[in-house]
């Protein structure tokens, strides 16, 4: 199998996030709505009600606006990240998992060579001409570096059955 493409891959606020966003809060505004017009509850259910859809709002508002936006980077042996607000800086990457796989978008995370991680959104929208190879590349198995003079090659695996 030949190594996977290099790709560069922009990520931005995902219109499938804020949709499923809008959706749920709409569904829960409308819950919150005919829960209200039930008669003979007590007197905190109003209060409740409400603070709990301005909360839920301010979460989602708060939650969007702080997504991580800028450019992903397969160079074909690391991955790389550069913030959208600082342009020109790239970060390597120590690790990039698929969390969450729609075919047409994808939840990753990205984990910094320090130990924070974080969690970013592509969509194919973002970039069709070049998500088949960012697809290859977060699948495909990276290809390790020839092995050094008095390397060993790993002991193969054992799998006893009981």
């Amino acid at each position: 199998m030949r190594n996977a493409p290099t790709v560069q891959y922009p990520v931005g606020c995902p219109r499938f996030l804020m949709l499923a966003g809008g959706v749920l809060w709409a569904a829960g505004t409308v819950f919150c709505g005919w829960w209200l017009t039930l008669e003979g509850y007590p007197a905190w259910r109003t209060p409740m009600a409400i603070s709990a859809l301005v909360a839920t709002a301010w979460l989602a508002i708060h939650t969007l606006r702080h997504l991580k936006t800028g450019l992903l980077r397969w160079d074909g042996e690391t991955w790389h990240w550069s913030e959208a607000d600082e342009p020109g800086t790239e970060v390597p990457l120590a690790q990039v998992g698929v969390e969450i796989d729609l075919q047409s978008r994808m939840a990753l995370q990205i984990a910094l060579a320090d130990g924070n991680s974080s969690w970013i959104w592509v969509e194919a929208q973002s970039l069709p001409s070049d998500w088949l190879a960012l697809r290859r590349a977060l699948f495909s198995p990276v290809k390790t570096r020839k092995r050094t003079a008095g390397m060993s090659e790993p002991a193969p695996m054992r799998m006893d059955v009981a």
